[in-house]
């Protein structure tokens, strides 16, 4: 334990202490606001997307549903919904396999190690 704090110690004296003018934290605060306010954004507009995307299924079912279709026809518009949710669903795999390579990049290399 007491190796462990002199050698922080060493580190700490090798590195020289730098403050930053009010500007460059005002700079970088607002570069992070930004970053921040850009995340949650997209995010947003993923979810209202979902929502929009749900609400439109419900009305082609709706709508599906009031008509009265042959069996056929039915079982044709029912498979291209299916076709539909398989395409958004490998969509989605695809931007969630995106983020994720995005946030390995930016992740420490021992954020595993991390509690």
């Amino acid at each position: 334990m007491i190796s462990l704090y002199i050698q922080l110690n060493n580190q700490a004296q090798s590195y020289p202490l730098t403050t930053l003018s009010l500007d460059q934290l005002d700079h970088y605060l607002k570069a992070f606001v930004d970053c921040q306010r850009k995340y949650l954004s997209m995010r947003n507009n993923k979810q209202l997307q979902k929502f929009i995307d749900n609400f439109h299924e419900k009305q082609l079912f709706e709508t599906i549903s009031i008509y009265h279709l042959t069996i056929i026809d039915r079982n044709q518009y029912i498979n291209r919904l299916m076709n539909i949710r398989e395409k958004q669903a490998t969509i989605y795999e695809e931007l969630l396999m995106l983020e994720m390579r995005v946030l390995y990049k930016f992740l420490p290399k021992n954020f595993d190690q991390l509690e």
